[in-house]
């Protein structure tokens, strides 16, 4: 899924819910870690990390729920590149969200 985001700096982020589904079906994240990484270009350096332990929050596993968490958001002005990544039990790793976030004045 592309999902684009445009922020001011220094202001709070709020809280942004997303459920993941393949098919209509969501997707258990039992056991799953995730993280959103922006980077200034694809492949680029991460100028900003959150991980489900850190700025993300899993609010109901088995129906393939989480968050990214109300926080506030201070990077330069740049139109970054970000992608959410899901590691399963046994390692298999998805990119199911990416996208552009914007940050402005």
């Amino acid at each position: 899924m592309n999902l684009d985001f445009t922020h001011r700096t220094g202001n709070t982020f709020s809280d942004v819910p997303f459920q993941i589904k393949l098919e209509l079906v969501p997707i258990d994240l039992t056991g799953t870690t995730i993280s959103m990484i922006l980077r200034k270009e694809q492949g680029g350096e991460p100028q900003l990390t959150w991980t489900d332990t850190d700025g993300i929050t899993i609010t109901s596993a088995i129906n393939g729920q989480f968050k990214i968490d109300s926080q506030i958001i201070s990077l330069p002005v740049w139109n970054y590149f970000y992608d959410i990544v899901f590691t399963f039990p046994g390692t298999i790793i998805k990119t199911y969200v990416s996208g552009n976030f914007n940050i402005t004045y």
